[in-house]
Protein backbone atom coordinates (compact mmCIF):
# COMPACT_ATOMS: atom_id res chain seq x y z
CA UNK A 1 0.00 0.00 0.00
CA UNK A 2 1.51 3.04 -0.92
CA UNK A 3 1.61 6.60 1.31
CA UNK A 4 -1.19 7.82 -0.20
CA UNK A 5 -3.59 4.69 -0.15
CA UNK A 6 -2.23 4.29 3.40
CA UNK A 7 -3.65 8.06 4.49
CA UNK A 8 -6.59 7.76 2.75
CA UNK A 9 -7.77 4.70 4.61
CA UNK A 10 -6.92 6.33 7.70
CA UNK A 11 -8.98 9.56 6.96
CA UNK A 12 -11.66 7.15 5.83
CA UNK A 13 -11.80 5.15 9.41
CA UNK A 14 -11.32 8.81 11.85
CA UNK A 15 -13.98 10.50 9.48
CA UNK A 16 -16.32 7.82 10.12
CA UNK A 17 -15.48 7.93 14.01
CA UNK A 18 -16.05 11.61 14.23
CA UNK A 19 -19.32 11.61 12.31
CA UNK A 20 -20.18 9.22 15.30
CA UNK A 21 -19.59 12.19 17.63
CA UNK A 22 -22.81 13.49 18.85
CA UNK A 23 -22.94 17.69 19.18
CA UNK A 24 -22.94 17.00 22.99
CA UNK A 25 -19.60 14.95 22.68
CA UNK A 26 -18.28 17.29 20.60
CA UNK A 27 -18.98 20.02 23.04
CA UNK A 28 -16.89 18.25 26.12
CA UNK A 29 -14.46 17.12 24.32
CA UNK A 30 -14.27 20.73 22.76
CA UNK A 31 -14.60 22.46 26.52
CA UNK A 32 -12.34 20.04 27.77
CA UNK A 33 -9.22 21.53 24.75
CA UNK A 34 -10.46 25.02 25.75
CA UNK A 35 -9.54 24.57 29.62
CA UNK A 36 -6.10 23.03 29.18
CA UNK A 37 -5.18 25.63 26.13
CA UNK A 38 -6.36 28.70 28.07
CA UNK A 39 -3.65 28.60 30.10
CA UNK A 40 -0.76 27.79 27.84
CA UNK A 41 2.04 30.08 28.02
CA UNK A 42 2.34 30.90 24.06
CA UNK A 43 -1.53 31.37 23.99
CA UNK A 44 -1.25 33.64 27.05
CA UNK A 45 1.70 35.42 25.27
CA UNK A 46 0.11 35.96 21.72
CA UNK A 47 -1.07 39.23 20.48
CA UNK A 48 -1.92 37.15 17.08
CA UNK A 49 -3.70 34.08 16.64
CA UNK A 50 -5.05 32.10 13.73
CA UNK A 51 -8.33 29.69 14.69
CA UNK A 52 -10.90 28.20 12.35
CA UNK A 53 -14.40 27.88 12.28
CA UNK A 54 -15.32 23.93 12.74
CA UNK A 55 -16.87 21.49 10.01
CA UNK A 56 -17.38 18.01 10.17
CA UNK A 57 -17.50 17.34 13.91
CA UNK A 58 -14.20 19.29 14.30
CA UNK A 59 -12.99 20.32 17.84
CA UNK A 60 -14.86 23.49 18.10
CA UNK A 61 -12.31 26.33 19.30
CA UNK A 62 -15.44 29.07 19.55
CA UNK A 63 -15.20 29.55 23.70
CA UNK A 64 -10.97 30.18 23.16
CA UNK A 65 -12.03 32.61 20.89
CA UNK A 66 -13.80 34.47 23.11
CA UNK A 67 -11.27 34.15 25.78
CA UNK A 68 -8.43 35.82 23.71
CA UNK A 69 -10.36 38.70 22.71
CA UNK A 70 -11.14 39.28 26.06
CA UNK A 71 -7.17 39.45 26.15
CA UNK A 72 -7.15 41.94 23.18
CA UNK A 73 -5.51 39.16 20.90
CA UNK A 74 -6.16 39.71 17.39
CA UNK A 75 -7.81 36.86 15.53
CA UNK A 76 -6.96 35.57 12.00
CA UNK A 77 -9.04 33.06 10.10
CA UNK A 78 -8.72 31.05 6.98
CA UNK A 79 -10.18 31.50 3.73
CA UNK A 80 -9.56 29.65 0.91
CA UNK A 81 -8.33 31.39 -2.31
CA UNK A 82 -9.14 28.74 -5.32
CA UNK A 83 -7.02 30.98 -8.37
CA UNK A 84 -4.76 29.01 -9.78
CA UNK A 85 -5.69 25.58 -9.14
CA UNK A 86 -4.71 25.03 -5.69
CA UNK A 87 -6.82 25.90 -2.92
CA UNK A 88 -4.79 28.51 -1.11
CA UNK A 89 -5.49 29.56 2.40
CA UNK A 90 -5.51 33.43 2.95
CA UNK A 91 -6.00 35.26 6.44
CA UNK A 92 -8.26 37.78 7.79
CA UNK A 93 -9.46 39.31 10.70
CA UNK A 94 -12.81 37.96 12.62
CA UNK A 95 -13.84 39.11 16.15
CA UNK A 96 -17.38 37.24 16.04
CA UNK A 97 -19.13 34.61 14.30
CA UNK A 98 -20.96 37.21 12.49
CA UNK A 99 -17.25 37.88 10.81
CA UNK A 100 -17.68 34.67 9.07
CA UNK A 101 -19.78 34.14 6.18
CA UNK A 102 -19.82 30.98 3.63
CA UNK A 103 -17.15 30.46 1.09
CA UNK A 104 -15.30 27.52 -0.62
CA UNK A 105 -17.77 24.86 -0.29
CA UNK A 106 -19.70 26.48 2.35
CA UNK A 107 -17.02 26.93 5.37
CA UNK A 108 -17.43 30.31 7.44
CA UNK A 109 -14.52 32.30 6.21
CA UNK A 110 -13.69 36.12 7.10
CA UNK A 111 -14.44 38.65 4.08
CA UNK A 112 -11.52 41.64 4.87
CA UNK A 113 -8.45 42.51 3.89
CA UNK A 114 -5.07 39.60 3.88
CA UNK A 115 -3.29 39.44 6.47
CA UNK A 116 0.32 37.87 6.29
CA UNK A 117 0.73 34.26 7.99
CA UNK A 118 4.04 36.29 9.16
CA UNK A 119 1.46 37.69 11.58
CA UNK A 120 0.54 34.62 13.63
CA UNK A 121 2.30 34.17 16.93
CA UNK A 122 0.31 30.76 17.15
CA UNK A 123 -1.67 29.13 14.78
CA UNK A 124 -4.70 26.61 16.25
CA UNK A 125 -4.92 23.70 13.41
CA UNK A 126 -7.83 21.62 12.70
CA UNK A 127 -6.83 17.56 11.31
CA UNK A 128 -7.91 14.55 10.66
CA UNK A 129 -5.51 12.79 12.92
CA UNK A 130 -1.97 14.14 14.43
CA UNK A 131 0.71 12.06 16.08
CA UNK A 132 3.08 12.27 18.99
CA UNK A 133 5.97 13.64 16.86
CA UNK A 134 3.69 16.55 15.70
CA UNK A 135 2.71 14.42 12.20
CA UNK A 136 -0.99 16.04 10.69
CA UNK A 137 -3.12 14.63 8.31
CA UNK A 138 -5.59 16.89 7.09
CA UNK A 139 -8.26 16.47 4.44
CA UNK A 140 -5.40 15.61 1.20
CA UNK A 141 -5.01 18.99 0.10
CA UNK A 142 -2.12 20.71 1.32
CA UNK A 143 -3.76 23.75 2.24
CA UNK A 144 -2.18 23.90 5.86
CA UNK A 145 1.08 22.54 5.21
CA UNK A 146 1.12 25.63 2.61
CA UNK A 147 -0.13 28.11 4.78
CA UNK A 148 2.37 26.48 7.88
CA UNK A 149 5.38 26.92 5.53
CA UNK A 150 4.60 30.70 5.26
CA UNK A 151 4.23 31.41 8.98
CA UNK A 152 7.40 32.92 11.12
CA UNK A 153 10.16 30.12 12.49
CA UNK A 154 9.28 30.90 16.03
CA UNK A 155 6.08 30.53 15.43
CA UNK A 156 3.69 27.86 17.15
CA UNK A 157 1.27 25.20 15.65
CA UNK A 158 -0.86 23.71 17.81
CA UNK A 159 -3.43 20.82 16.43
CA UNK A 160 -6.83 20.37 18.37
CA UNK A 161 -7.84 17.04 18.35
CA UNK A 162 -10.64 14.67 20.18
CA UNK A 163 -8.69 11.99 21.99
CA UNK A 164 -9.24 8.88 19.01
CA UNK A 165 -7.48 11.10 16.63
CA UNK A 166 -4.42 10.61 17.88
CA UNK A 167 -2.70 8.11 16.63
CA UNK A 168 0.85 6.12 17.33
CA UNK A 169 2.26 6.82 14.20
CA UNK A 170 0.82 8.76 10.84
CA UNK A 171 2.05 8.39 7.69
CA UNK A 172 4.25 11.62 6.46
CA UNK A 173 5.54 12.57 3.34
CA UNK A 174 8.31 15.26 2.29
CA UNK A 175 5.60 17.99 2.30
CA UNK A 176 3.68 17.43 5.58
CA UNK A 177 4.57 19.69 7.88
CA UNK A 178 4.48 19.09 11.68
CA UNK A 179 2.69 20.72 14.63
CA UNK A 180 4.37 21.66 17.74
CA UNK A 181 1.95 20.58 19.79
CA UNK A 182 -0.97 18.55 20.06
CA UNK A 183 -4.03 19.78 22.44
CA UNK A 184 -6.54 16.61 23.41
CA UNK A 185 -9.13 16.54 26.27
CA UNK A 186 -6.38 15.22 28.58
CA UNK A 187 -3.92 17.88 27.92
CA UNK A 188 -1.41 19.47 25.78
CA UNK A 189 1.07 17.44 24.55
CA UNK A 190 4.37 18.50 22.95
CA UNK A 191 5.66 17.21 19.89
CA UNK A 192 9.73 17.11 20.40
CA UNK A 193 10.42 15.81 16.76
CA UNK A 194 8.74 19.34 15.74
Amino acid sequence: MSIRQEKQAMRTHVLQRRQALTPAGVTASSMEIVRHLETLPPLQQAQTVGLYAPILQEVDPTALRDILLLRGVRLLYPRVNPEGGFPRLELAIASSSDDLHPGYRGIPEPQGAEVPATEMDVLLAPGIAFDAQGGRLGYGGGSYDELIQRMRKDAVVIGLAHAFQVMAELPCEEHDQRVHAVATPSGVHRCPSA
